[in-house]
């Protein structure tokens, strides 16, 4: 939404290069919201695929002091988030986000900070995603999963879609699906290099938490995530280095196929801070098993199949 002198000035020139500037990293398919993770694992050999358009409005916009000429050096952004998945022994999930923008623009003017506006199409930053679900759902007691990211400098660092480097975050997500109610809560940290003289953003610590209800078939949701600064001196948390979002939206799955809608306000004026952003999913995620559903079915198969034996023998021995 904004840029804000405070969080620009560090002594020396501030590149534009190098800023992924979306602050949305949409969640891999068969996730129950858009950009909290979840932590199950419930599928082995189970197939992911999706893709996710993304709307944003005004990310980076430059407020001059003494009531000049406001500047959206980037009005718009609009991205398709291509995903792939595989979740595997019920417990490790693998998968890949191949973001393209498909169209950004802006007008930069006579900013002091030489930030060029961009214009066209360009290619993202693809995303690699290891979840590794370490405590199961078992009643009211929540999964907890380790899931590591990385991003590699696939993106243009010179139109605010990629680094130029490669970026990773370790993850902890802690969550539970009742059926009628669903949360997440989601806390990382990305390390991200920085560039000779400095860049926009550098590394961030990322959070967010997530509550969905269930009416029939539809799953609710609520989403509040975001990010703050955490290199280059800035004061993490202040209103400049914070980028905080918000999401409500409705997904549907009929069999393995998905589909959500989403929207949501900016609620600071961090760098990549949209005003608003609207979001839509379709995807393929066959129908698994919870965990309690799963183990109670394996355990009424053992117990069928140490009664069989049993069965026969006395059939045997029983009179003629």
């Amino acid at each position: 939404m904004a840029i804000l002198a405070t969080s620009l000035a560090t002594g020396g020139a501030v590149r534009a290069q190098g800023v992924a500037l979306d602050r949305l990293d949409p969640t891999p398919p068969g996730d129950t919201f858009a950009a909290v993770p979840s932590p199950e694992v419930l599928g082995d050999l189970r197939p992911l695929a999706g893709a996710t358009l993304v709307f944003a409005h005004s990310p980076l916009v430059y407020y001059p002091p003494n009531d000049g000429e406001v500047l959206r050096i980037v009005d718009h952004q609009l991205a398709l988030h291509a995903q792939l998945g595989m979740q595997l022994f019920h417990r490790l999930e693998l998968a890949v986000d191949v973001p393209v923008w498909l169209s950004q623009g802006g007008e930069a003017g006579d900013n002091p900070y030489d930030l060029a506006a961009p214009a066209g199409s360009s290619m993202g930053d693809l995303r690699l995603d290891l979840r590794v679900e370490v405590l199961r759902q078992h009643g009211h007691a929540p999964s907890a999963a380790i899931d590591f990211r990385t991003w590699l400098p696939t993106g243009d660092a010179e139109a605010y879609t990629g680094t130029g480097s490669t970026r990773y975050a370790p993850s902890l997500v802690v969550g539970a699906d009742h059926g009628f109610l669903a949360w997440s809560t989601w806390l990382s940290r990305r390390f991200q290099p920085a560039p000779e003289g400095g860049n926009l953003l550098g590394g961030e610590v990322l959070f967010g938490a997530a509550v969905g209800p269930r009416v029939g078939p539809v799953r609710l949701s609520a989403e509040v995530f975001g990010s703050t600064a955490t290199d280059r001196g800035q004061r993490a948390f202040s209103g400049s280095t914070t980028a905080l979002q918000a999401l409500f939206g409705a997904s549907l799955a009929e069999g393995p196929l998905l589909a959500r809608l989403a929207a949501g306000p900016g609620l600071t004026r961090g760098i990549g801070t949209p005003s608003f952003r609207e979001l839509a999913m379709v995807g393929f995620a066959p129908e698994a098993e919870t965990h309690d559903a799963r183990e109670t079915r394996l355990a009424e198969e053992a117990a069928r199949r140490a009664k069989g034996p049993s069965r026969r023998r006395s059939g045997e021995h029983g009179p003629g």
